[in-house]
Order: C-alpha cells, then structure tokens, then sequence
C-alpha cells in the first residue's frame, strides 16, 4: 500500500486554504488616501445619462449626416405680443407697426394689437383703491388700420364682403380670387372704393334670413337700425368721393391718377353689383354699363392685370344685358358685333367672355328683334289685304301672301281676319284651292293652340300630313 496517498495536506492545498488576513487599523494612513480622478467621474456620469444609442437597421452609411447641425439648432419661443388676428389664426406674427405684414399680404384684416398699459407694482396698484382706475391707467390707443373700417358695423360689412360677398361673384377659389387680391389692396389705398365695398356688402346682408339673424346675434354691439344707418352714410361717401374724383385734375391731392382712375373702374363695378343685389328693375345697371364703356374708351386702365380683370368682367355683363333687354327699352344697345378684348386674363373667371360663347347672344337678340319686326309687319300687312274692295282685281293676287302670312299669324284676332281676306279671295276668283289654303292653314294654326311649335312652323310638312298638295295661286 502506498502510503503517500495518505499522507497529509501538501504545500499547494495548504496555501489555498490559508485564511485571509483584513488589514487593522493601524495599518490604514487617511493621508495616503487620494481623491479619484475628475475624468473617470465625469466618463462615469455620460455613460449613465447617455446611453449607447441603438444601431439602426441596415447597412451603415458611407458619409454619416453631420448630426452636429442638428443639435445646435435652437427652438425660437412662441411670441406672446403678436397681433390680435395672428393669434386667433395661430399663425407666426412679424409684430410690424401699426398693422401686422403677414395679415397685409394674406388680405387679412389685422385687428391692430391689445392695448398696452404701463406695468405697476402691487403696492402702487393697492394705494390707488380708492381712486378711478381710468385716472390712474395710462392707455395707448391705435388710429384705424383701414379708412373707412372704423366702427363695429364696418368690421362687420368687411368680413362679410371677405368672407362671403367675394365668393359668389367669381367661380375663382378663395386662394385666388381677384375680389380680395385686386379690389381689397385698391380700397386700402382709396378711400372711396373703400366705402363703396362695404356700402355694396352691406346691401348684400339679408337680415331675415337665418345667416343675418346669426350675425346680429354675434354682434350684441350693435342693431339693425345702427348697421342701416353706417351702411347709408357709406353709400353717402362713397358717392360724394366718385363725383370728386371725377372732377379731381391729376396734380390734386395726395393720390396719383392712376390710383384716381383704377378708383373709378372699382366704385362703377361695386355700384353694378349693387343693382344685381337690390334687382333693381328700373335699368339702373345699363346706366352704370355705359359709363364704363366711355370710360374705358377714353382712359383704359396702364395695369394690364387689372385691365384683364376689369374688361372681362363688364364685358360678361354687356352681353348678358342682351338676355331680357327689348328694343322698346331706353338707349341703345351695348353690345358689339366686332368686340375684341383689349386684354386677356390668364384663367377666366366668368365663362363666355374670353372663349367667345357669349358673342352669339347679340345674334339671337337680333333674330329675336327681327321676329318682333315681322309681327309688327303681319298686323300692316293684314290692314293693307283687307283695304282691298269685294270686286278689286287686285284680289287675284292675294292667296299666296295669306298662305305665308297666315302661318306667321299667332293671335286669334289675327287668325280670323285671315279668313276674311281668304273667303273675299274665294268669292271673287271662284277657285276651291282657297279651300286648300284655309285646311292647311287651320291645321297650322290647330298646332300652334296645341305648342307644337316645331311643327307649326313648318308649314309645308303639315300640307304633307293632311295630302294637301296643290298650288297655291
């Protein structure tokens, strides 16, 4: 037996289980101590408020994006001193004085700024108790930011023209409508068209209607009679500022002539739409057509755009004028056979003016004046045959004209004399074709009691319907 397998532990076994010896305390010096270093601190501190970001998916990028210009970008505060407008509309104000630009540019009415007061401590605030506040707020307030937009009624005569009246005038959008791009900067400039456009939106407000009764309900400032009252006092002014500028010489005043005259072009069109408005039956609107006419004959505007936008717009109106007027009516006509437009808009906003549809509507109205000329000359025409005496020879000659004039014959009245004239033929010549005449003559006119125009109208198909075929002499 080998004894050295028991035997005791060796030198290896006897080291490791050697206890470990924990050093006294005098054995530690405080002053061999040393405070750990800044930058293991510092490294210690980003590891833990910076963890390592996720690799995102996919191969890595050969040029990385520059993050650094990202994380110096700082975030502007939101202004809390913007104008009234902006701040309902959450829109970014550039705070300019005394209106805000972006409200301007965005034909927007800027409602100006809150009215500033100078800041007081709560000790000088609680010492003035028993004083007025009145006497003791020192308040700053705005001119007007438009001539003419002064009062509770004008703010809402001018929302109700941006909002609404613009609108339905044009088959433009609300991005791009000329109403607000052309006429609104126009007013700003001159006050006169400034009141013409809310004297024409306030025409335009039918306060019966649910939308009116809503709109007094949101404005308990003010009432009907009040509204009725701002909307006669601009009608006042803007006429009185339309006579001046026509008496205005070019040198005068503080507005070019150019601004004068676009003016005129502005108030004319605002004061037509009023007549649509009103449907005024009078013909009141062709009176404000022919002014423009002659205005634009003698000084049509330099601003093409304008020019464009004005041309096509009165144009549109002159020829729909065609539509109810009559030849009996006072004046002349105001359309043209050989109008060509002095200007082209780029996208129509009225259609049948630029594409030429509406130049057939002088025709129609001519072919309409000519029908009224050949009734006028039936009824002469019938005087004239029944002048003739029982034994004339002249009667001989008179079937043919009762066959086409009898078709022509509409009225009763006019049918029956008709028949006289064929039955004095008759007698006189002996000939029984008269008696063809007066059956397709009376199915003619069986016709026209029934409405069946087209086919009253074609006279020789009915002789063919009813085996007429004779000569008719």
């Amino acid at each position: 037996m080998d004894t050295s397998s028991n035997s005791g532990p060796s030198a290896h076994d006897t080291s490791l289980a050697m206890p470990k010896l924990e050093p006294l305390d005098e054995d530690f010096c405080l002053d061999n101590v040393t405070e750990a270093p800044a930058a293991d601190l510092d490294h210690g501190n980003l590891s833990s408020t910076n963890p390592k970001q996720k690799r995102p998916r996919g191969r890595p990028r050969k040029h990385p994006l520059n993050s650094a210009v990202n994380a110096g970008k700082v975030t502007k505060g939101r202004s809390k001193t913007g104008c009234i407008t902006c701040r309902k509309r959450k829109k970014k104000c550039d705070e300019a004085k005394p209106r805000c630009m972006n409200c301007e540019k965005n034909a927007v009415v800027c409602e100006g700024y809150h009215e500033k007061k100078l800041w007081r401590s709560g000790k000088d605030k609680a010492s003035d108790d028993h004083t007025e506040a009145s006497e003791d707020a020192v308040v700053f307030h705005m001119q007007p930011l438009f001539h003419g937009v002064v009062t509770v009624e004008d703010r809402l005569f001018w929302k109700h023209y941006y909002v609404s009246l613009s609108n339905v005038l044009t088959v433009e959008g609300e991005a791009k409508n000329a109403f607000k791009d052309i006429i609104l900067p126009l007013a700003n400039k001159h006050q006169g068209v400034m009141h013409s456009v809310l004297a024409m939106s306030s025409k335009h407000i039918d306060y019966d209607t649910p939308y009116g009764a809503k709109l007094l309900q949101q404005n308990p400032g003010t009432s009907r009679a009040a509204l009725q009252s701002r909307a006669d006092y601009h009608h006042q002014a803007a006429m009185d500022s339309f006579y001046a500028d026509i008496q205005r010489s070019a040198d005068e005043g503080e507005i070019d002539q150019k601004t004068i005259l676009s003016a005129r072009y502005a108030q004319i069109l605002c004061l037509l739409i009023g007549t649509l408005i009103e449907g005024n039956p009078h013909g009141e609107h062709r009176v404000h057509l022919r002014g423009y006419q002659l205005l634009i004959q003698q000084n049509p505007p330099e601003d093409p755009t304008y020019l464009a936008f004005i041309t096509e717009f009165f144009q549109y109106h002159i020829y729909a004028d065609e539509v109810a007027r009559h030849p009996g009516m006072n004046g002349p006509r105001l359309t043209c056979q050989d109008w060509t437009p002095l200007a082209s808009p780029e996208a129509p906003r009225l259609l049948g003016v630029s594409d030429g549809l509406f130049q057939h509507l002088p025709k129609v109205a001519a072919i309409k004046d000519t029908i009224r000329q050949n009734i006028y000359n039936v009824d002469e025409s019938l005087t004239m045959m029944e002048g003739f005496k029982p034994f004339d020879p002249a009667l001989t000659l008179l079937l043919v004209p009762c066959q086409i004039i009898g078709a022509a014959c509409f009225d009763h009245p006019q049918q029956e004399r008709v028949r006289g004239i064929i039955r004095q033929v008759r007698g006189y010549t002996g000939l029984r074709n008269c008696d063809r005449t007066s059956e397709v003559l009376e199915e003619v006119w069986r016709l026209m009691d029934e409405g069946d125009w087209l086919s009253a109208w074609d006279w020789q198909g009915v002789a063919l319907k009813i085996g007429a075929d004779f000569l008719c002499t």
